[in-house]
């Protein structure tokens, strides 16, 4: 028995396949990028907290939702943007938990922060200013966010 597409048969045989494995070969490539992003990125999470006060000695006070409590501890590091004064605006200074205090209200945790800074700043904080402080709690994969998500807080 003849075959009636014989044209369409011997195109078949003539093609290499050639673009459709090389375009295949590329997908494959960026699904493995994507995987290993996706496993092996790290995502920094936050609490932000407001300045209660600033002493002398260099240290801010500031205060963070109860629903921090849990993940704040001592020696994490802590960017403070200070509001007030332009000089201090410019650029967030560095700092560290030093203490998690007690909560003193139900709504409230207090944190005694350490700002690693030279005198000028220490000078800027004894001026009492107020701003925001963020403190850096976690680092993890967008893998792992994920599967908190759909496990529940």
């Amino acid at each position: 028995m003849a075959i009636p597409f014989t044209r369409s048969m011997r195109a078949l045989y003539a093609d290499s396949h050639f673009s459709t494995l090389v375009s295949l070969s590329v997908a494959l490539v960026l699904l493995l990028v994507w995987v290993a992003w996706f496993f092996l990125a790290q995502i920094t999470l936050s609490t932000t907290g407001q300045i209660v006060t600033t002493t002398r000695a260099g240290t801010i006070i500031a205060a963070f939702p109860a629903a921090a409590k849990g993940t704040l501890r001592r020696g994490q590091q802590a960017r403070v943007h200070l509001q007030g004064n332009s000089a201090a605006q410019r650029k967030p200074l560095s700092a560290v938990v030093a203490e998690v205090m007690q909560p003193t209200r139900e709504d409230q945790v207090q944190v005694l922060l350490y700002v690693r800074e030279d005198a000028t700043v220490r000078q800027l904080l004894q001026q009492g200013l107020h701003g925001e402080v963020e403190v850096t709690v976690a680092h993890v994969s967008p893998a792992t966010l994920v599967m908190r998500r759909w496990t529940g807080p």
